[in-house]
């Protein structure tokens, strides 16, 4: 590897005597905790904190403070704690200030979300009420997310990816005043890693690893009119539905890698394809519609008699599509109830 700090057939830090990020082994001296949700975020929505309300694969709850993963101190204090700070104070500001903060530095929070939360899994049982059941995640499953901890070794400074590599957008969201209401993560599993979160008034969507195949959709007349307008919980849900039944369409073949080393750092970058290219988009994938009605435990029917994901986004004109906040629950529709209850998960 020509002299890079990163040797992965030595272990992905899947070990709790191991640093997840650097794969260290740890000792009293050098060993912390890294929350995968940040202390900051956690401060914000004290009741995520504390409350089981994060729904995991397993279908039950976990409150944000238990998602922690063990951590060297450098990583932590060091790399981690750069990359942290940097969000929280563009998070602080608004939309604008995390857009300006760049595909590498977005790539670098989410990514050490989405496998942090996974490899969080890895310590928690099946069925919470036996102590003899599996984990909800395998060292195999944290294995199949190869690309994430390759991915996350940029925070330390031992591997270079070109931008282009992920897509992200950002975006305007009402604030309710309602720390359950203004939070929301849901966290796909799988390629290409795609990651919606929602922190009061800033919403991020976006893949870890499209490789570029998703700016179409980022950049598109409907992205752009959604800009111009604070969105609805339900509206953010409805964006999610959409990144993910997309993403679930992209063929990973019509955009492979290729590594290289120089300057003690790992190089990962888009490989073009040798032969014809592969097709970019598989046709067995599920509907916005069908991902929006598992999103908000409602059926397909009821979802497409509220216009589906995308009447929830626009109107017929092409203009976004305003829905006002409200707390009276009796004059919203079955969807709209639906999409105030804390419901976020990583099922897919």
């Amino acid at each position: 590897m020509g002299g890079v700090d990163f040797k992965p057939w030595l272990g992905r830090g899947l070990g709790e005597d191991r640093c997840f990020v650097c794969n260290l082994a740890l000792d009293e001296t050098s060993r912390s905790v890294e929350d995968v949700f940040p202390k900051w975020l956690q401060r914000r929505f004290p009741a995520w904190r504390d409350r089981a309300l994060m729904l995991l694969p397993n279908l039950t709850g976990l409150p944000l403070r238990h998602f922690a993963i063990p951590c060297c101190k450098k990583c932590n204090n060091e790399h981690l704690s750069r990359l942290e700070k940097s969000v929280q104070q563009a998070f602080d500001l608004g939309p604008a200030a995390v857009e300006r903060l760049g595909e590498r530095t977005l790539r670098g929070w989410t990514v050490k979300i989405a496998y942090g939360s996974r490899r969080n899994d890895l310590r928690l049982r099946s069925d919470i009420r036996d102590r003899n059941s599996s984990t909800i995640a395998t060292v195999k499953d944290l294995e199949g997310l190869a690309h994430l901890h390759d991915l996350l070794q940029e925070c330390r400074g031992v591997a270079y990816v070109p931008n282009g590599h992920s897509t992200f957008a950002t975006f305007l969201a009402q604030e309710s005043g309602c720390e359950l209401c203004d939070f929301d993560a849901i966290i796909p599993l799988g390629w290409p890693s795609p990651v919606i979160l929602r922190l009061g008034k800033v919403v991020v969507v976006g893949a870890i690893d499209d490789r570029g195949l998703l700016n179409g959709l980022m950049t598109s007349p409907l992205f752009a009119v959604l800009r111009k307008t604070p969105l609805h919980p339900i509206q953010v849900r409805a964006l999610a539905a959409m990144i993910i039944a997309r993403s679930a369409r992209l063929n990973p073949q019509a955009a492979p890698l290729k590594y290289g080393v120089s300057e003690k750092k790992l190089w990962i970058a888009r490989a073009e394809a040798n032969n014809r290219l592969p097709k970019t988009l598989k046709n067995d994938a599920p509907s916005a519609d069908t991902v929006l009605a598992s999103l908000l435990n409602e059926t397909e029917g009821m979802v497409k008699e509220q216009g589906g994901a995308l009447g929830l986004l626009r109107v017929r004109e092409g203009h976004p599509t305003y829905i006002p906040f409200r707390h009276d629950e009796r004059s919203l529709s079955a969807v709209e109830r639906t999409a105030l209850l804390p419901n976020s998960a990583d099922l897919f």
